[in-house]
């Protein structure tokens, strides 16, 4: 009986995993093998897209042909199972011409050989070509349905993290334990004065995790999710800016204050001070720049850099220093009289922003209606043939982006009033308190 090998291929893993082909395909070829004396010298099977070179258990089939001269035949359901390359085309010419290899292509009833005639060898080239032309035009209209998705204001894409897609209504949705992550990194880092080590560091300490497999993510990880826009609500895909139909997990008034923080942090060097009081002091005599060294890495040493004359003072202990600056500190602090007396100024203040405020958003909330009004009948002019489909893309996508401004402008305004409470509360709180903060 003369030895041959079997192979067999799906698309996809998820083809694999619905007993989409393979099992047939097996089953077809055994038959085969019986029906005419091949005995069967292994089974190669992939799950992989044939239209790159490369597949594993394709290359690992040449290797053993290859290496066993016995083997003489190859089994295969027909032409796209086994090529749609022409990478892998001209792989097998190549055995057929060098190994004296036949191809038996089962379903289509051709014997591919060195002895095949030269109208067979024709029509094979043919059902190679018409197989990457069909596997080059499903990419095309793939790509073709993904950026009209995005135009419609869908990610068509793997979700972010935060998302998961949803495999019933095609789209993305939230995912709550990832969001609760993402939220809680840009409300951190938001804050300023803590860099992004800082901020994984706090997000794990609350509980929080990136991943299941990951218990911390990488900075660059971080990096990436506090500089994605579709956190807030847009979406660029192809070099094109969308406004995103998904749930925003944050606003975008929080998300430029991200942005202001990471800038800044890019030109900050805080992180780099060793000593407490670096760029703090003047020479008293000088006016030049006082240094601090450590020494023995637990004494710390304060000098003039002796940049504009040579001063008498050689050097002053930190511990010295840090009497000299309670002293001022505490000549900063506020009054408990003080702290109540600006309270209650803070709350009538609120309390007039907080009319202007309203008054405001109502007329915010008469634009975006004016806007929406104006997309209802756009719609109806396009159903009834007034206006063209490009026409109808180009104003609706501007009246969506004017109407996103508002709201984010409406979400604003409630925001930066709080932040304005908070921050006057937070420095009353500091200054009644200078001494032992700054101990």
């Amino acid at each position: 009986m003369k030895k041959a090998v079997l192979y067999a291929r799906v698309s996809s893993t998820a083809q694999e995993k619905e007993g989409f082909s393979i099992p047939a395909q097996i089953k077809l070829l055994k038959e085969y093998a019986l029906k005419h004396d091949y005995i069967i010298a292994q089974e190669f099977t992939d799950a992989e897209t044939a239209k790159k070179s490369g597949r594993t258990n394709f290359k690992a089939m040449m290797d053993l042909i290859h290496k066993d001269k016995s083997i003489k035949t190859i089994l295969v359901e027909k032409t796209d199972r086994l090529t749609r390359n022409f990478q892998d085309y001209v792989l097998i010419d190549e055995l057929i011409a060098q190994c004296d290899i036949e191809v038996h292509l089962v379903k289509e009833n051709e014997v591919l050989s060195q002895r095949a005639k030269s109208h067979t060898k024709l029509i094979h080239g043919i059902k190679v070509v018409l197989a990457k032309n069909f596997i080059d035009n499903l990419s095309e209209e793939v790509s073709k349905g993904m950026l009209e998705k995005a135009k419609q204001g869908h990610w068509p894409s793997r979700a972010p993290y935060g998302y998961k897609n949803n495999p019933t209504t095609r789209f993305i949705d939230v995912d709550p334990i990832q969001s609760a992550y993402v939220r809680k990194a840009y409300e951190l880092y938001a804050i300023g004065g803590v860099s992004l080590k800082g901020v994984v560091a706090q997000l794990y300490r609350e509980g929080l995790r990136f991943r299941p497999a990951t218990a911390k993510p990488s900075l660059s990880n971080l990096h990436h999710i506090l500089t994605n826009p579709f956190y807030y609500g847009r979406f660029v895909f192809k070099g094109q800016a969308y406004i995103g139909k998904h749930e925003p997990l944050i606003s975008a008034s929080l998300f430029q204050e991200v942005q202001r923080n990471l800038k800044i942090a890019g030109k900050s060097d805080y992180e780099k001070r060793t000593v407490a009081f670096a760029g703090l002091i003047k020479c008293g005599h000088c006016g030049g720049s006082v240094t601090g060294d450590i020494k023995k890495e637990r004494y710390v040493y304060y000098r003039c850099g002796h940049h504009k004359q040579k001063c008498p003072d050689k050097y002053i202990r930190e511990e010295a220093l840090e009497v000299q600056f309670e002293h001022l500190v505490a000549s900063l602090r506020m009054t408990p009289e003080q702290s109540v007396w600006i309270r209650q100024a803070l709350k009538e203040v609120n309390q007039t922003k907080e009319v202007e405020i309203n008054e405001r958003r109502d007329t915010i909330q008469v634009e975006i209606k004016r806007l929406e009004n104006r997309l209802n009948r756009l719609y109806e002019d396009k159903l009834d043939g007034v206006i063209s489909e490009s026409f109808y893309l180009m104003k609706s996508a501007e009246y969506n982006a004017q109407v996103a401004d508002l709201n984010g402008t409406w979400e604003k305004l409630s925001i930066v009033n709080e932040d304005q409470i908070r921050l006057g509360l937070m420095i009353i709180d500091f200054a009644t308190n200078t001494v032992q903060a700054f101990k």
